[in-house]
Formats: structure tokens, sequence, C-alpha cells
């Protein structure tokens, strides 16, 4: 079975250097993509969407959305669901969400975290869903959390040692 990359990773790799990505909230970018593309343009129309870019943004929108009709998950506003795929790393699973929410995820830590099963936190904003998935990883040995950046624009990942554990 191919390894699953989710549209925002997808396009992320393919887009174009510098630009970033903002993703109307309507638009499921966890979706996995199994196909090659050769090209973000192709891959966004491929799935039905419509873009125009904005400066140093990419505004991308499901195609029958007019340009003025966009609306954006942010890190602290908007209801919608946050879903994360059985088997995708933690690392994966926050890139996406924060490209959705216009969240720049920083990742301080060496550890890698495999979710192994499915979930989508629904009608929670970005910092709630992100702070329930921490929760619900607080028992792992070395914890991974997460701190938002006062204004929002950011989030970095690191983890928790566990007390009397030594390697």
């Amino acid at each position: 079975m191919p390894d699953k990359t989710s549209l925002a990773e997808t396009a992320a790799r393919l887009g174009p250097a510098g630009v970033t990505l903002r993703w109307d909230r309507r638009v499921d970018a966890g979706h996995p993509v199994e196909q090659a593309h050769g090209d973000w343009r192709s891959l966004l129309f491929d799935q039905g969407l419509a873009w125009r870019r904005f400066g140093d943004e990419l505004h991308v929108r499901p195609a029958g959305i007019p340009e003025g009709g966009i609306e954006f998950a942010s890190a602290r506003a908007g209801a919608s669901d946050w879903r994360i795929w059985a088997e995708e790393t933690l690392r994966s699973v926050m890139s996406r969400w924060g490209a959705r929410a216009g969240v720049e995820v920083v990742w301080r830590t060496d550890r890698h975290y495999r979710l192994h099963d499915g979930r989508v936190f629904r009608g929670r904003t970005f910092e709630e869903a992100a702070a329930l998935l921490f929760a619900a990883l607080g028992a792992v040995p070395d914890a991974p959390v997460g701190r938002l950046a006062e204004d929002g624009s950011s989030m970095a990942m690191k983890h928790v040692k566990q007390a009397g554990v030594t390697r």
C-alpha cells in the first residue's frame, strides 16, 4: 500500500517557493493524494480546487466558490473538522492543520510520533483541536506539546522529558 500523502503536504512540496498556501475551511487539505502530479496547478485542478495568488500567499478554495467567498480557518476562530488519518505521523498532522489555519508549525524535537488511530475533532478551532490531541498523547513517553505564539501565527512543537527515565 503506498504511503498516504495529504493534499496540503503535496501542494506544499510542489507549490511555488516562498509562498504560503492558505486553505478555505471547506477544503479537506488532509485528503490523501496517491497520484503523482508534476506540478501544483494540475494537483489543485484535479482536486476540483481554484486558487489565486496574493503576494506571498496562495489562497486555495473549492472551484465553485467565488474569490470573494473564501473563508479561512484560523488558529483561534472558526468551526471545522480537524482530521487525523490512521498511521499518520504527528508531524504530518500538525503541518497539515497548521497550513489550513495559517499557522507555521516549528518542530523543535527529534522525536517521531505515529498516530495509530484515525480521529476527527469536529467544530473545534486549531488551538482547541491541538490541545485535545496533546492531552490524548499525554501518557506517551516524552509526550509532545505545542505552544501557540501570542499572535497565533506560529506553534513551537517540542517534547516533555519524562521524569526519572534515563536512556
